[in-house]
């Protein structure tokens, strides 16, 4: 697996029992797994159905939990890495502004903020929005970095689904910021007039 950046020997044992793991679950051998990109942050890899990404720093860390993102298995600093694992999505099939606007408007409902919104960080959810693992794993919010938020919504296959969990904040510490490239400055204005008409 290549890395664009240095590892120690403790991240490098960390990362190998990880993607060990991983396989595993998967039965699939390191020999399958395929780097998927770099982005600001993280280098992205598929390992069978199970996205990894791997970075040193993210720009969010603590999001809310919310039933419009895709479920991570991982997400957590492990020492100076920053790791997360989630099911792969279908990120081929075309997004309309549309779409993107509906999921902006569900997530503004649930009390949330993201302004990193963007067509490629969204994919279609090729499997129901839950963890596939082959046994059972404890995971609770505090180990994933989520703030605990109730729920009882599960995305179904096909629905459109936020891949990227950076910029995700709830309303009470909300704090601005946003990529060039999003739609923030657009759906949060047409959210606005929405509501008040």
């Amino acid at each position: 697996m290549d890395i664009n950046y240095k590892l120690t020997e403790e991240e490098k044992e960390i990362l190998e029992m990880i993607t060990e793991e991983v396989c595993l679950n998967e039965r699939c051998s390191k020999e399958d797994i395929k780097h998927l990109s770099a982005g600001a942050y993280s280098d992205v890899y598929e390992i069978g159905d199970k996205v990894l990404k791997i970075g040193r720093d993210r720009y969010t860390i603590k999001i809310p939990d919310n039933p419009y993102m895709i479920k991570p298995i991982i997400r957590r600093f492990i020492n100076d890495l920053f790791i997360e694992v989630t099911e792969k999505v279908d990120t081929s099939v075309e997004v309309t502004t549309e779409e993107l606007y509906e999921l902006y408007k569900k997530l503004r409902d649930f009390g949330i903020v993201w302004t990193d919104v963007n067509k490629r960080n969204v994919g279609r959810l090729v499997k129901d929005n839950k963890v596939y693992w082959n046994k059972e794993i404890n995971l609770d919010c505090e180990s994933l970095n989520l703030e605990k938020r109730d729920y009882d919504i599960c995305l179904k296959k096909g629905d459109l689904v936020i891949i990227d969990l950076d910029s995700l904040y709830s309303i009470e510490e909300f704090k601005y910021s946003q990529s060039d490239d999003s739609y923030y400055g657009a759906f949060e204005y047409q959210y606005k007039k929405d509501k008040n008409r």
